[in-house]
Order: structure tokens, then sequence, then C-alpha cells
């Protein structure tokens, strides 16, 4: 059984151009290999930016990144 949390953010009115929304995890502490995947979706007009970044020794650091409006349906980043 797969088990999980989900995050609504409006896009539209009653939402500002340059709004912005900041979700943060817990630090993860793992010297191996780690994989995220997520499900998004970005459909209509208004639709900005979704980037995920990772912080490393206080460096940001961009790791995926999608803008613009996409297919009306849920879509895995990964």
């Amino acid at each position: 059984m797969v088990v999980g949390y989900y995050v609504y953010v409006e896009a539209s009115y009653p939402a500002k151009t340059d709004d912005t929304f900041n979700l943060y995890s817990p630090v993860i502490s793992y010297k191996g290999v780690l994989c995220l995947s997520f499900w998004y979706h970005m459909w209509g007009s208004q639709m900005g930016q979704l980037i995920v970044y990772s912080v490393q020794q206080q460096s940001l650091n961009e790791l995926w990144a999608m803008s613009g409006e996409e297919l009306p349906s849920l879509a895995l980043g990964v």
C-alpha cells in the first residue's frame, strides 16, 4: 500500500503574478544515491513555474523545473 500526501496551490484569481509558494522538507542525511519522485498537475492559463531545489553545504541547486501550462492530467516528475 502506498500512502502519500498532496498540496494544492491555487494559481488563478485571487493569486497574483508574483505569488510564490515554498514547501520545505526536513534534512535528509544519507551518503548514497537518492531519488525524488512526485506527481504534479499544471493545467490552466495562469500556470507559472514548479522548481525543485536541493541545498547542499549552503548552496542552492536546481534539480528539476517545469513552467507554463501542461496537459490536463497528472504527470510524474523525477
